[in-house]
């Protein structure tokens, strides 16, 4: 089904093919956004312990199917960067994080001068869920932290650098994916938020572009999901 898909797409033009690159990543990427819509309906209703599941279980629905989907798309037009995560790749990796999570620590103190907030809007966002959660949600809501760097290293980086840039090109991608990364996490006008996420979505564009691994990014992008997810247990128990 792949092969015939791809052999369907090679035969349109490059303007059509384009807006179809377009339509499809604006799709995933909308479908997506919405899959914390179900849980954090539950939680702020205070449904009951099954009916609070039965929420969640739509927002796992809305997340596998988004993975299946841009997993598809980026098999389909990507450049297939899925190789073995080796420890030099890991080492890199680690350091190009270690330099963002520094990166971000400054931006989250002028944040704090500047505009008085302890934490973006989005990290808040994330911290009220958590202490308004029964602790069976909780759980599953941080399933979902750990399990959406899948979809969001295949969108933001695996399709947007790959699909609409050449492979040759180098800083232009990780820039255009990030100002995107950052738009879908930062909201409220805040700019140091915004530069908060930027320069998280550059570090992942960049471990990508130099590893030539998209396990690399996802690993990355992993650990910073699971710090948030243990910032939100440690607010519960």
């Amino acid at each position: 089904m792949l092969l015939i898909f791809k052999n369907f797409s090679e035969r349109l033009g490059q303007s059509t093919k384009f807006l179809l690159h377009v339509i499809v990543v604006i799709a995933i990427t909308l479908i997506y956004s919405m899959n914390l819509a179900p849980t954090v309906i539950a939680v702020y209703k205070h449904y009951s312990i099954l009916k609070s599941v039965l929420y969640v279980g739509f927002t796992f629905l809305i997340l596998f199917g988004s993975f299946a989907a841009i997993y598809f798309a980026y098999k389909a037009w990507g450049r297939n960067h899925i190789g073995k995560l080796t420890k030099s790749q890991l080492k890199f990796s680690i350091k190009v994080w270690i330099v963002v999570f520094i990166i971000n620590i400054v931006l989250s103190i002028l944040d704090n001068v500047v505009y008085h907030t302890q934490t973006t809007a989005n990290q808040s966002i994330l911290n009220g869920i958590a202490s308004n959660s029964d602790k069976v949600v909780l759980i599953f809501f941080i399933l979902d932290l750990l399990l959406s760097p899948f979809v969001e290293e295949f969108i933001f980086r695996g399709f947007i650098m790959d699909v609409f840039f050449k492979e040759n090109s180098f800083w232009m991608p990780i820039i255009v994916s990030s100002v995107f990364f950052a738009l879908g996490h930062a909201t409220g006008g805040d700019i140091f938020a915004f530069l908060t996420y930027f320069s998280m979505g550059a570090g992942l564009g960049y471990i990508y572009k130099k590893t030539g691994n998209i396990k690399a990014s996802i690993s990355m992008h992993f650990l910073q999901n699971a710090l948030a997810s243990l910032a939100m247990l440690l607010l519960l128990f």
